[in-house]
């Protein structure tokens, strides 16, 4: 309307009100007359006028309105050429229309992004209250045109990671809450559109929240902090025109004093005499909504150059680190690296000051000063000390942390990775600077800290890293870990020790143990870390830890298991390995390596909720301090293998040895992916670590361990270790004894006698080899035979049992079995009496065992003590009951 009014129009304020109100009766009857329309569109046209090709539809509804007949003052209708001519005349006059516009207060005038946020607004609206009344008709038809006008909106497509409109994703995730609530409870009661409509937004809302599923997660991790980020241009904007204000008022006020502009657009003056005035202020305004951050620092900078004393630096300094770590708002997201690099900068600049300054000590708990007033200790007093309220480990504990946020957010095989590694240096040498200063002022609680955070950066590294960082440490005093020429394990040993030694925190102190077991077992000393292991018990309490100490543990076991397998201790290796490698699917999740497979579809357990994988992702470790998953299964795989390969022909040699409760499996995950490969019709070749282990498993079975070593030497994941020449030439002598193990107890139904000379041929072994191996069998009773050692002659012997004995094996099986039912009810209802042990139970036990190897060279003492057991198994039940009397 104001672009067909002209300047200084004598109609006043009645043609004005006569315009609005053809306006407000067009826009209510939808479409003027057509003649009017016509003859409004030839009195537009014929001003020839060139702005007529840029006008859209809206302007040409408004020339419509605006070409209706006005009366002027004495009440005679104006002429459509007199209207024309008037347009003409005011062409230019946009400035003053607005003006009266703004005047008369009756019209305001919106941005396209703002109609636009109004109308996704109403359409929001109508949504919820559609939900309510369980419309979803409506809410089909509504989200339609929501969508549409999303995608309208420059920047914020749906299904990209760009912002979308806060109001869009409240919706959204409204929606996503309550289809499945109406289609659970109220499907029935609908009539067939209502229906057809639920099931089609089910679809709709279940593809919109998978493709914006990265920024819902934001919107809901932090819904006020996406809103402002949302709507940071015009702030942004502001912030610019403000800096630009303070820029101006600094150029004219140049001199000794910084001036800047404060709140409410007053210059503040930072001088020596109102420092600690404006250190109050700035701190009050930390944390406060519309704080600029980056202000507030450039704030903390310009109070730092004009302080002049050791107390007033120290204070603002204090003040500056901290609030450098509020840089980012979201609480999961990393501190920016030069934000990070210029806080570590400020920490060591407070320690350079307090060594300069020996009587200035900065500790948590002090007493209650002024903080307004400048102190300083007196001049003839040496023995006073300035006690200042802080806390210098905290703020390198959160820059440690925020160290290890970031490589967590850096792809790890990108050169980025590398060029962030190598900022641990610089951050050890700034612990190992706050480690001499508390040495020197002898505080001891938190020094332990210290102590563990320097433990936990060079527990698992190689000596060679250890020793350059080591190396390259500033020359400060320190009595604990003075500068000197030492191997990474003499660090360690120093460290630890030190923490053992002195009353700290249970948990430091577990930590410190673990951190040393791994190193140990890194190193290769199996039975030194074996030992540290068992007898500090750490594995007892461990369940009762926080998550950090658990993950510490579960990363100590399998070092521990892969300590004893380089070393060719594959029993041990695989006795270790065996719980932590039990649900092959959570190892990532234990190790805190990444989250655990989840099962997808109805009736799964194991999904995790975002906020729980929130919290298990701000545990996880760097890459740099993974251990390989692949060699961990390559390791426990093949250790399995040379046990459960072997105990397969024996149970096949000896199956009434493995009846009832004696199993002789070991490994389940070995089991399970042994039956499934033996499944397959067709074996193709070998792609990963487990289907190269169960190959040469199968192999070895048949015998054929020449092939079994072959396979076993092909993983190129052995590379991985140092000394992988020695641990294949221990393998292949491991694999060779257990097939010669597995084909004795194949074949010993088809033979009566078999040379040792024979066997030491075909196994490519010595002969006094093969003696000890044999001999061993026949001692541990798993093989019945005997020995000529004049003849090399190994004579075998198989003994059908008779009836009567397989009817008492049976009978101390079934008893043995009734017994422990005895034992697990009488334990649930006695509770003391479960810690007791009974004469009778371990007689039925022991008379199982003697029974079953009645059948033996000393059989006789077998049934002897299957008898005992018996009777002892019957007597069982009088035993608890007089326990259960006293």
């Amino acid at each position: 309307m104001s672009f067909f009014r002209r300047a200084g129009d004598s109609s006043g304020s009645e043609s004005e009100e006569s315009e609005e109100e053809l306006l407000s009766s067009s826009e209510g009857e939808g479409e003027a007359p057509a003649k009017k329309s016509t003859i409004n569109r030839s009195a537009f046209l014929a001003g020839g006028d060139d702005d007529s090709d840029s006008d859209d539809d809206d302007d040409e509804d408004d020339m419509d309105a605006s070409g209706s007949d006005e009366s002027d003052e004495d009440g005679n209708k104006k002429s459509k050429s007199s209207m024309r001519s008037r347009f003409l005349a005011g062409a230019d006059s946009d400035s003053d229309s607005d003006s009266d516009d703004s005047t008369s207060g009756k019209r305001v005038v919106k941005s396209a992004a703002s109609k636009r946020a109004d109308e996704i607004e109403a359409i929001a609206k109508k949504m919820d209250n559609g939900v309510k009344i369980d419309d979803w008709n409506t809410i089909n038809a509504e989200f339609d045109k929501l969508l549409r006008l999303v995608m309208r909106v420059p920047g914020t497509i749906p299904g990209s990671i760009q912002p979308l409109a806060p109001t869009f994703l409240k919706t959204l995730v409204s929606l996503d809450e309550a289809v499945p609530k109406a289609g659970s409870a109220g499907k029935k009661k609908m009539n067939a559109i209502n229906a057809r409509s639920l099931n089609t937004m089910k679809q709709k809302v279940k593809r919109c929240v998978k493709e914006n599923e990265a920024v819902l997660e934001k919107y809901k991790t932090d819904p006020k902090a996406y809103e402002i980020e949302f709507e940071g241009d015009e702030p942004e904007q502001k912030t610019k025109k403000k800096r630009a204000k303070k820029t101006s008022v600094l150029e004219e006020g140049e001199g000794a004093d910084f001036t800047t502009v404060g709140k409410g657009g007053k210059a503040t003056i930072y001088t020596t005499d109102n420092i600690f005035k404006s250190l109050q202020e700035l701190l009050e305004a930390r944390g406060k909504k519309g704080t600029d951050r980056t202000e507030q620092l450039a704030s903390f900078e310009r109070l730092f150059a004009v302080c002049d004393t050791p107390y007033s630096q120290i204070r603002v300094l204090l003040a500056l680190i901290s609030s450098s770590f509020d840089y980012n708002p979201v609480i999961h997201a990393a501190l920016p690296i030069d934000s990070w690099k210029s806080a570590l900068q400020r920490i060591n600049d407070l320690l350079v000051l307090l060594s300069n300054n020996p009587r200035y000590i900065i500790q948590e708990q002090t007493e209650d000063y002024d903080d307004s007033v400048d102190r300083t200790p007196p001049a003839d007093d040496n023995s006073t000390i300035v006690r200042v309220r802080g806390s210098v480990v905290s703020l390198i504990d959160r820059l440690d942390d925020e160290f290890t946020k970031s490589l967590k957010d850096i792809d790890p095989h990108a050169s980025e990775y590398v060029d962030r590694l190598k900022h641990e240096r610089s951050l050890y040498d700034s612990l190992f600077r706050v480690q001499s200063y508390l040495e020197r002022v002898q505080q001891n609680e938190n020094l332990q800290r210290i102590i563990m955070r320097r433990i936990e950066h060079v527990y698992a590294k190689p000596d060679a890293v250890t020793e350059i960082i080591e190396a390259q440490l500033s020359d400060l005093p320190s009595g604990l870990t003075p500068k000197a020429t030492r191997t990474a394990s003499q660090l360690m040993q120093i460290l630890c020790t030190y923490l053992y030694r002195q009353e700290v925190d249970p948990r430091l102190r577990g930590r410190a143990m673990l951190c040393h077991i791994y190193h140990y077992a890194l190193h290769d000393e199996y039975y030194r870390a074996r030992d540290m292991f068992l007898m500090s018990h750490v594995q007892h309490g461990v369940h009762g830890t926080d998550i950090d100490t658990q993950i510490l543990y579960n990363r100590t076991v399998a070092q521990l298991g892969l300590s004893a397998f380089r070393i060719g201790l594959v029993a041990e290796c695989e006795n270790t390995l065996r719980e932590l490698m039990a649900n092959r699917d959570s190892l990532k999740r234990s190790l805190a390596q990444g989250l655990a497979l989840q099962r997808r579809g109805p009736g799964a357990v194991d999904q995790i909720s975002p906020e729980q994988q929130r919290f298990e992702e701000a545990h996880h470790l760097p890459f740099h301090q993974h251990i390989n998953l692949d060699l961990l299964e390559a390791a426990y795989l093949t250790a399995s293998m040379l046990f459960e390969i072997p105990q397969l022909a024996h149970e096949a040699y000896d199956p009434e040895r493995y009846t009832g409760m004696n199993k002789g499996m070991r490994s389940r995950l070995f089991r399970r992916n042994f039956d499934s490969f033996e499944k397959q019709v067709f074996v193709g070749p070998p792609e990963n670590t487990r289907d190269y282990v169960m190959q040469a498993s199968k192999a070895l079975q048949q015998g054929d361990w020449q092939k079994c070593i072959d396979l076993i030497h092909s993983m190129k994941i052995w590379n991985l270790m140092n000394n992988y020449k020695t641990i294949k030439n221990n393998l292949a002598i491991s694999i060779k004894r257990k097939a010669l193990q597995t084909y004795l107890y194949t074949h010993a139904a088809f033979y009566a006698n078999v040379s040792i000379t024979t066997l030491s041929a075909g196994f490519a072994m010595p002969e006094q080899q093969v003696f000890a191996l044999v001999s061993k069998l026949i001692w541990n009773e798993k093989l019945a035979a005997s020995i000529d050692r004049s003849s090399k002659i190994l004579s075998l012997q198989r003994a059908d049992r008779t009836q009567l004995q397989q009817l008492a094996i049976t009978l101390a099986d079934k008893a043995s079995l009734m017994l422990q039912d005895n034992e697990r009810v009488a334990s649930a209802k006695l509770g003391d009496g479960e810690q007791k042990s009974f004469a009778g139970g371990s007689g039925a036990r022991d008379g199982a065992d003697g029974q079953r190897r009645g059948d033996r060279p000393r059989g006789r003492g077998g049934m002897r003590g299957g008898r005992g057991g018996l009777r002892g198994a019957f007597n069982a039940p009088l035993g608890r009951t007089v326990a259960a009397g006293r």
